[in-house]
């Protein structure tokens, strides 16, 4: 067996294909702090799912809040307009979500009232202007009521992926533009047109997927 040296060197170089040494380094140079929010400590390797590429250390929120958004530019994108109060309604007519609505759970009444203020009808209401959609990436069924965590007021329904993203991010435009920098030039630093290409086409060919799955 060949010898790695400790269990984390082993971790590393078997997942990340970087040595404990290179990873202290890239620790030391980000001065111990997350590359997206510079708040949080850096303590998780990020990569590029598709490439394999590092691209730096995150603190424990950012790398979940790029989990949730899958590394989608576009969809963080419409992720700071809706925190900026701008929701970017798509234009011409709507077809309503076709994905059937979940079974009501028989405390939705009481868990709407008590967390949200606002009633089972309120919710039905803001889901049927919705179209049944997510308001953020229009890709998949709104199930979560969204609200803002410094007023309480409710904004509206939004999809698991979208409504865990911008928990993650904290509910805040500054972090999730930083996380667009982040991986636009990590993108710039580590691949070439055609690479971006191809990866955006990836992105581009599984959200069609996933349209058709809910359509």
């Amino acid at each position: 067996m060949k010898n790695h040296g400790s269990e984390r060197n082993y971790r590393l170089r078997h997942r990340y294909g970087i040595t404990e040494a290179e990873a202290d380094r890239m620790h030391a140079e980000q001065g111990g702090l997350c590359a997206i929010c510079r708040e949080g400590e850096a303590e998780h390797v990020d990569h590029c799912h598709e490439t394999g590429r590092v691209r730096g250390l995150l603190c424990f929120n950012c790398n979940n809040g790029l989990g949730h958004f899958r590394d989608d530019l576009r969809v963080m994108d419409l992720a700071v307009l809706y925190l900026l109060g701008q929701v970017p309604w798509p234009e011409g007519d709507l077809e309503p979500c076709s994905a059937p609505r979940r079974e009501p759970a028989p405390t939705r009444s009481y868990h709407l009232t008590g967390r949200y203020r606002i009633t089972a009808a309120d919710a039905d209401r803001m889901l049927d202007r919705q179209k049944g959609w997510c308001v953020v990436c229009w890709m998949r069924p709104a199930e979560h009521v969204d609200h803002d965590h410094d007023t309480g007021g409710v904004r509206h329904a939004l999809c698991l992926p979208c409504n865990s993203g911008l928990g993650q991010f904290r509910d805040s435009a500054r972090v999730v533009e930083a996380a667009i920098h982040y991986l636009r030039e990590a993108w710039g630093e580590t691949t070439d047109e055609e690479e971006i290409a191809r990866l955006a086409a990836a992105e581009d060919e599984a959200w069609r997927g996933l349209l058709e799955a809910v359509s």
